[in-house]
């Protein structure tokens, strides 16, 4: 495999020696001031774009909470594995596995389920059953903690259905949440609203990794898992009954 990697990039290179020669045009650069000022205005445009759009600023909404969720899990992930599940660090794929396969699928049944509900109400409902889901993983690392736990004990398993469902639903929060995206940003402004949902996202993203092991070690891995999954799912739920209000 690298060896046929390194053929097809000599033969990029060979192919592009053929292209024919061009000077860059010339062209003068605005001053520091100009830039920066010029910067500003598109971030502050994109922005009152995305406030003036509910379903655009749910969409990145959403996607953040995804994305911050997925990574607060994966930091908490070997700690539920070792001190809730009683299993080796390596055992960690009893949880990655499934919910790799979950996300695969929960993408492929997207189709189906937003052409029955709507891609508003797939996310609604997808953020609301992933709170549910965590919070079945924080009682099973309950059960896990207060009785028999280690290999084949019943919360393993328990744990690993869990983990694929949360790949379902995370997939059927982030393939509407981008399609919202995309249909809800016209092209003029589509760059700057994906930069200001990259800013946000990436801003966000911090968060977990920073304080989730310090409310892990006072809290307990389990009780996190349960504070996030019950916030997602009131979040949820309250979407879900704005939604059939408006209706």
């Amino acid at each position: 495999m690298l060896t046929g990697i390194i053929v097809i990039f000599a033969l990029c290179a060979l192919i592009s020696l053929a292209l024919p020669p061009s000077c860059p045009p010339t062209r003068a650069f605005p001053s520091a001031r100009r830039l920066v000022v010029q910067v500003l205005g598109e971030i502050h445009e994109g922005v009152h774009f995305i406030l003036a759009s509910p379903h655009l600023a749910k969409a990145i909404a959403y996607l953040t909470i995804a994305t911050a969720t997925y990574l607060m899990v994966a930091v908490l992930g070997p700690g539920y594995v070792t001190v809730v599940l009683g299993l080796p660090a390596e055992d960690i794929a009893y949880l990655v596995a499934p919910a790799g396969i979950g996300v695969v699928l929960g993408t492929v049944l997207v189709p189906h389920v937003a052409g029955r509900l709507g891609s508003v109400r797939t996310t609604d409902c997808a953020l609301a059953l992933g709170g549910a889901l965590l919070l079945g993983l924080a009682l099973a690392g309950w059960s896990a903690e207060s009785g028999p736990n280690g290999p084949g004990s019943a919360a393993i398993w328990v744990a690993a259905g869990l983990a694929g469902l949360l790949g379902i639903v995370n997939g059927m929060i982030l393939a509407p949440g981008q399609s919202l995206l995309q249909a809800g940003s016209p092209e003029h402004v589509r760059g700057r609203v994906y930069a200001t949902f990259f800013t946000v996202s990436n801003s966000v993203a911090f968060v977990p990794v920073f304080f989730s092991g310090a409310l892990a070690d006072l809290f307990g891995i389990s009780e996190v898992l349960g504070g996030i999954g019950l916030l997602l799912l009131t979040v949820g739920c309250w979407q879900l009954l704005a939604g059939l209000r408006r209706r």
